[in-house]
Order: structure tokens, then C-alpha cells, then sequence
């Protein structure tokens, strides 16, 4: 909304409070910052930052940043306040401002949410199709708890780097898991089940002791799974490295970077 002023007025009292108007708004994009800069501090932003990598976010936050320094410098030269000049100054850096200050408060939201709440990810491999194809992008969950049959991310350091992995919960902690002639069975608390997969799988697709094609599915192997581990596999069952591979074994809690929750493609 404009500001209408007499041009009769005493322009240290209208800059005085235009300036303060000014200034309630800068302290909001200060709190934003500071929410922005703990939230990075946290492990799980990094993984799929979405703002620090982009160049456009990068140019929007650094005006946001020097306008905020300009607002701060300006509070320094109030004496000069009754001038003509530096009232319409003021006038224009909070109408700007306030357009401005969208960036900082967006992007703490988003830094924020990705830290603790959701974040974005694109698959990369062909181990979980058909279900989820390279290229898809997902939002992942950091709360809750997991489940068998949860699509989760996995987070695996491997010397100095770290790399992610999209599978199926299939085994929880504790239990026994055994395939044999394609199929998987549970034993839990001395007693065993089929499992009751409704997973999508691939054509023709069969769940051998390690992945790969050319295997004997009439082939048995038991894997047990320690407390506060779990047993992973892809829905690709033929083409993935899981917990059937000795280079990903079992995945401990601390592993789970966060449960896949839906699943974004515009080209479906």
C-alpha cells in the first residue's frame, strides 16, 4: 500500500516512522536467517540441498542479504532524516524490501523442512522398477517409524564419500529370512510365514540368493538380522545391490536416511 504524506510534515518524524516500519521488517528476515543457518547445521540438509546449489537462489538470497546490510547501515544516519532525499529513499527501500524479504523467509521454510521434515531426491539406477524409474523424483520423509514394506533411502559412507541407495524394507530386526524357489519366508518368534509380497515387480521377475541373472532360483539362503537392522531388497530384484550383497549387507537404523513417501513424475 502507498504511503501518503504531507509534503508540510517535518520529514525527520515521517522518515522516523517509515524507518521503523522498516526495520520490524528487517528483524524478521534476521530470525529467518538464523533459522536458515541452524537448520544447515544438521546432517540431513546436505544431502539434497535444493537452494544452496542453485544459482538463481544464490542471486535472489544475495540481494535479500544486501539490502538487509543496507537497512542496517542506514539506522546509522538518522540525523540526516529530515531531508526531502532520504525520506523518499526510505519510502522506496521498504516498498522494495518488502517484496525482497519473500526470498529469506521462503528459503528458511525450505531449508528447514528439508532438514527435519521432507526433502527431494531423484532415483538414479534401474533397482527399483517398476515401481520407481531413474529420473523420478520422491519426497522423502524424516519422521516416523519404519515398516516392512516401507520404500526407504539409504545413506551408506564408503571411505571419505557418502552413497544412497532406494530399496524395500523386507526383513525387520530380529527376524530370519530365507529365500528359496522365489520365494521369501519370515521367521519370527519360532515361526515361519510366506511372506505376503504385493510389491510391484518386474516380468518375469524372480528373487534369487544374490542378484543377478543365470542363477539356480531353486538355490536356499538364510539371512539373519540383528537387532536394530533390517533386511533390504530392491523391487528390481535381479539388477540390485541389497542385503543380499555382501557390499550392503544388513542396514542399521542410523543408515536410514528417511522413508520414500510418494512419488513425483509429469511425464506418467
Amino acid at each position: 500500500m502507498e504511503e501518503n504524506f504531507n509534503l508540510d510534515n517535518d520529514f525527520k518524524t515521517e522518515s522516523l516512522i517509515m524507518f521503523k516500519k522498516l526495520k520490524k521488517r528487517t528483524i524478521i528476515v534476521l530470525v529467518f536467517y538464523f533459522i536458515t543457518i541452524v537448520s544447515m547445521m544438521f546432517k540431513k540438509y546436505s544431502d539434497f540441498d535444493v537452494i544452496f546449489t542453485s544459482l538463481f537462489f544464490k542471486v535472489l538470497i544475495t540481494i535479500s542479504v544486501i539490502m538487509t546490510i543496507g537497512n542496517i547501515v542506514l539506522g546509522f544516519f538518522k540525523e540526516h532524516f529530515n531531508k526531502d532525499q532520504v525520506f523518499k529513499l526510505i519510502k522506496r527501500e521498504k516498498e522494495l524490501y518488502e517484496l525482497v524479504s519473500i526470498i529469506p523467509m521462503f528459503v528458511a521454510v525450505i531449508v528447514f523442512f528439508n532438514a527435519f521434515l521432507l526433502s527431494p531426491a531423484v532415483v538414479e539406477g534401474p533397482s527399483m522398477e517398476p515401481n520407481y524409474y531413474e529420473g523420478d523424483t520422491v519426497v522423502i520423509s524424516h519422521i516416523g517409524e519404519y515398516e516392512r514394506f516401507d520404500t526407504v533411502i539409504i545413506k551408506v559412507q564408503s571411505l571419505d564419500s557418502y552413497s544412497y541407495y532406494i530399496k524395500r524394507i523386507i526383513g525387520l530386526p530380529g527376524e530370519t529370512v530365507t529365500i528359496e524357489n522365489n520365494n521369501i519366508y519370515i521367521t519370527r518368534d519360532g515361526e515361519t510365514f510366506l511372506l505376503d509380497d504385493t510389491t510391484d515387480l518386474p516380468n518375469n521377475a524372480v528373487t534369487t540368493c544374490l542378484p543377478g541373472t543365470g542363477q539356480d532360483i531353486t538355490e536356499s539362503c538364510t539371512f539373519v538380522i540383528p537387532e536394530g537392522e533390517y533386511f533390504v531388497l530392491g523391487d528390481n530384484r535381479q539388477q540390485s545391490t541389497d542385503s543380499r550383497t555382501p557390499s550392503l549387507g544388513m542396514i542399521e537404523d542410523k543408515d536410514f536416511y528417511g522413508e520414500v513417501i510418494f512419488r513425483l513424475n509429469f511425464f506418467d
